[in-house]
C-alpha cells in the first residue's frame, strides 16, 4: 500500500508530506520518503523550461539588399562635324563677245567702149563691202554666219558665213557685181541693192545684225567702127 501511493506521487509531480503518503509518522520510511519529495521538488524547481523562438518570416530573416546608388550616365560629348570646306571659286565663263554688221563700201561695174575699135575699151570692177566686228577678247578664230538677200544674178555668189581671225577685231564680207559680157551695143545704167544680216549663233551675241550695200552698173558698150567704113 506504501509503495502504490509513493509511484502515484512521483508519477504527479507533488510534493506529499509524510502523512498523507503513510499510515502515520511512525513509518520506518516516513524520513526516506520525506527527503525524495524534498528533492523531487528541488529538481522541478530548477529545470529548464524550453523557450519557444518564434517562427521568423522570410522577409524578417533575409537580409535586406544593399542598395547601391545608381551614377547618372556619363554623357559623351556631342561629335561635332568638321564645317564643310568652302568649294574652290569657279571662274565665271569670258561674257560671249557683242558681234555687229555695217556697210563699209558700194560696188560699181562700169564699163565704156569707144566708138572706134582702135581705141579699145574701159572697164573697172569695185567690190561691195561689209564690215563684221566683234567686242571683248580676239584672242581666238570666231566664225560668224550671214544670210544675202538681193538679185542673184547681179553679184557672185556668197559662202554665208566669214571668219574673224585671231587677234583681229572685225573681218570682211565682200559683194562682187557681176561683170556684163553682153554684146554690143549694150547701154546698162541701173542700181542693186544687197543686204546682208548676221545669223545669231551659241558663241557670240548680236547687236546691229543686218548692213545694206548698194551695187551700181553703168554700162556703155558699143560695136566697132572700121575706118573708111
Amino acid at each position: 500500500m506504501f509503495h502504490r501511493r509513493a509511484v502515484c506521487c512521483a508519477a504527479l509531480g507533488l510534493v506529499f508530506v509524510a502523512s498523507a503518503c503513510g499510515a502515520g509518522g511512525n513509518s520506518p520510511n516516513a524520513g526516506t520518503t520525506r527527503v525524495r519529495a524534498t528533492e523531487l521538488s528541488a529538481s522541478k524547481s530548477t529545470a529548464t523550461v524550453p523557450t519557444t523562438t518564434p517562427p521568423t518570416s522570410a522577409a524578417a530573416a533575409a537580409p535586406a539588399p544593399t542598395t547601391t546608388p545608381t551614377q547618372p550616365a556619363t554623357k559623351s560629348a556631342p561629335v561635332v562635324a568638321p564645317p564643310p570646306s568652302a568649294p574652290a571659286p569657279v571662274a565665271a565663263p569670258p561674257a560671249a563677245p557683242s558681234i555687229t554688221i555695217a556697210a563699209r563700201a558700194n560696188g560699181v561695174f562700169w564699163r565704156n567702149d569707144n566708138h572706134r575699135c582702135s581705141n579699145g575699151s574701159a572697164q573697172s570692177l569695185t567690190r561691195g563691202e561689209c564690215e563684221v566686228r566683234r567686242t571683248g577678247s580676239t584672242s581666238g578664230a570666231l566664225s560668224v554666219a550671214y544670210r544675202v538677200a538681193g538679185t542673184s544674178s547681179d553679184f557672185a555668189p556668197l559662202s554665208g558665213a566669214v571668219t574673224i581671225p585671231p587677234g583681229a577685231a572685225s573681218a570682211v564680207i565682200g559683194v562682187v557685181p557681176t561683170i556684163v559680157e553682153a554684146p554690143a551695143p549694150v547701154h546698162v545704167h541701173r542700181s542693186s541693192t544687197v543686204t546682208v544680216t548676221l545669223v545669231d549663233g551659241a558663241s557670240y551675241d548680236l547687236g546691229a545684225a543686218s548692213a545694206a550695200i548698194t551695187l551700181r552698173f553703168d554700162i556703155d558698150q558699143f560695136g566697132c567702127e572700121r575706118a573708111g567704113a
